[in-house]
Order: structure tokens, then C-alpha cells, then sequence
């Protein structure tokens, strides 16, 4: 649900009054000038992480999905000017369809004199973070339907190919942050963020011990059971679970 912020915290330049105002100075007053317009009314704006310039869209070309709580509108509103009080509104949402899945986004609303509405979502490249996540679910899936006694090596390759699409999926949710594919990069990442709440303790470790034994994993050797064993892989299907779940798009 969008923040409802009132008119005389912008007019003030307090609270979410003044998150609005400093979007408008970086964003939006600069287009308002260029396209000519003689009032504001809404915007929304999509910021990119690989260099491009950040989208504007303004008044009518900015498109919102409106969800109310009782009110229900028909073929005939089609068109039509219609007031909506702001508290028959349930949920203010920008419109997809026109927007890049990957983009962070932001909106702004001047609702009336009396209120604004502000929402935002920073997260980058949902859509390429979406995929990592979808296949380090089949990754897990997988290996959670193979019998350990005959298939253990692949089992622990498979975990370990989740832990890193896992990493890939959180890292494309920030900016800067894109992954390469390179195991080093990877590893890098996961240490700078070590003192975060990006990836839990129990996965660090988790991928740390998988990593050192994949290989051998990979191509049939004999893998080191003082480092993984029968507890571990059931410990590690569950912290990869909760990461996988973690990651809201």
C-alpha cells in the first residue's frame, strides 16, 4: 500500500514530504519543464543499474492499477472522470505492462490539495532474479527426489548449483551488484556482504563446505564425508529452502 503523506509535509519539506520533494528535483521537475506542462499530477519512474538514463512518465502517461475496497466500476466509467474517495482505496499499484521488469521503480501521486502518495520499490532486475530463483528451486526439487545412498555426489552438485543461483538471484536485487559467472565473483560478493542480513550464517557455511567438495562431487571422486555426511545435505535442503523463500519478488 502506497504512504499516504499530507500536503504540509511537502509544502514543509518534512517527512516523506521531503523524500517527494527531492524526488522531484532529481527526476521529474526537469521533465515537467521539457514536455511543457502547466501542472503535476503523477509520475512514475524507473531507475536502472546497467548506465541507462532513468524513465519519467508523467500525468496521463502514467498508468496505475487502482484496487478498491467495495466500489466496483462498469463499462460505463469507461472514459469518464471519476472521483474516488481515498479511503474506498485498497491498493494503488503502477501499471506493468508499459514498465521494464527489471527496473526499480518509484510513484508519486498528488491525490488533491490535501494529500500526496508516494511508493517505491528499489529492487533491480526482478525479472533476471526471478529465473535464478525459479531454477534454483528445480535444482533443489531435484535433488531432494534422488536416493542418497546411490546418488550422493550428484546430490551434493546439485545443492551446490542452488546455493549459487541462490547468490545470483539476491545479488540481481541490487544495484551494482550483478553477477558474473565466475565461482571467484561469487565468492567475493557473498564475503562482502558476510556482515549483512543478505545471506544467513548457516548458508555461508553451507556453500562454503559445497564448494570445496563440488568438483569432486562432479566427476564421481571420493567426497570428503568429515565435511559432508547424511546430516549435512538434510540441514543444507533446509537452509536453501529458506533462502529460496526468502527472496521476495
Amino acid at each position: 500500500m502506497p504512504i499516504l503523506v499530507p500536503a504540509h509535509f511537502v509544502n514543509t519539506d518534512t517527512d516523506y514530504g521531503r523524500t517527494i520533494n527531492r524526488l522531484m528535483e532529481i527526476f521529474v521537475n526537469w521533465e515537467i519543464k521539457q514536455k511543457g506542462l502547466s501542472e503535476f499530477r503523477a509520475a512514475i519512474i524507473e531507475i536502472f543499474d546497467d548506465g541507462r538514463k532513468p524513465k519519467v512518465y508523467l500525468n496521463e502517461e502514467a498508468k496505475f492499477k487502482i484496487t478498491l475496497k467495495n466500489r466496483k466500476l462498469s463499462k460505463n466509467d469507461i472514459n469518464k472522470v471519476i472521483s474516488i474517495d481515498l479511503k474506498e482505496i485498497k491498493n494503488i499499484e503502477w501499471y506493468g505492462e508499459m514498465l521494464d521488469e527489471n527496473s526499480a521503480k518509484v510513484f508519486i501521486i498528488k491525490w488533491n490539495e490535501d494529500y500526496w502518495l508516494l511508493d517505491f520499490d528499489f529492487r533491480y532486475n526482478k525479472k533476471f532474479a526471478k529465473n535464478k530463483m525459479e531454477r534454483a528451486r528445480e535444482f533443489l526439487e531435484a535433488a531432494k527426489k534422488l536416493d542418497i545412498n546411490k546418488d550422493f555426489n550428484i546430490i551434493i552438485y546439485l545443492l551446490w548449483s542452488c546455493a549459487e543461483l541462490i547468490i545470483d538471484s539476491k545479488l540481481y536485487l541490487m544495484p551494482k551488484q550483478k553477477p558474473r559467472k565466475i565461482h571467484k565473483d561469487r565468492i567475493s560478493k557473498l564475503q562482502n556482504f558476510s556482515k549483512s542480513s543478505v545471506f544467513s550464517k548457516d548458508f555461508t557455511h553451507i556453500f562454503s563446505l559445497l564448494s570445496k567438495e563440488k568438483n569432486k562431487a562432479r566427476y564421481g571422486e571420493k567426497v570428503n564425508k568429515d565435511r559432508i555426511d547424511e546430516k549435512f545435505i538434510a540441514k543444507a535442503i533446509t537452509i536453501l529452502e529458506e533462502e529460496i523463500n526468502s527472496i521476495l519478488l
